[in-house]
């Protein structure tokens, strides 16, 4: 019976296996959303059309968003522009640019929830 003794390995995560025979040297292979989705509705046919209605859905709810809602929501969450960069160019603080995000998510949400429900 053969034995391995374990070292600790922070990076890791917990133990390993001293006998770095025992691991592979290939890292898990990972799959951007955009293919993982993909497979998910080749899978799923019926899938592909709820994310469909979702972003007709959604799309329509941020259409809805007041003026200065819409445009914050699309900088932040779209463009990723940064927020201390959109608060200047809507010419708030980046407290009250968090305070125009909470209001265009809590709209959001209702209108989510009243197509849903």
């Amino acid at each position: 019976m053969q034995q391995h003794s374990a070292v600790r390995n922070p990076a890791r995560g917990g133990v390993q296996p001293r006998d770095e025979s025992v691991l592979t040297s290939q890292e898990p292979e990972t799959v951007p959303l955009s293919e993982a989705s993909k497979v998910a509705v080749e899978d799923e046919p019926g899938l592909g059309l709820e994310q469909a209605d979702t972003s007709r859905v959604l799309g329509s709810a941020i259409k809805a968003l007041p003026g200065q809602e819409r445009l914050a929501f699309g900088l932040v969450y779209s463009e990723n522009v940064p927020l201390d960069n959109v608060a200047f160019v809507l010419g708030v603080t980046v407290p009250r640019l968090g305070e125009v995000l909470e209001g265009a998510l809590r709209h959001l949400r209702a209108e989510l929830a009243a197509e849903v429900g």
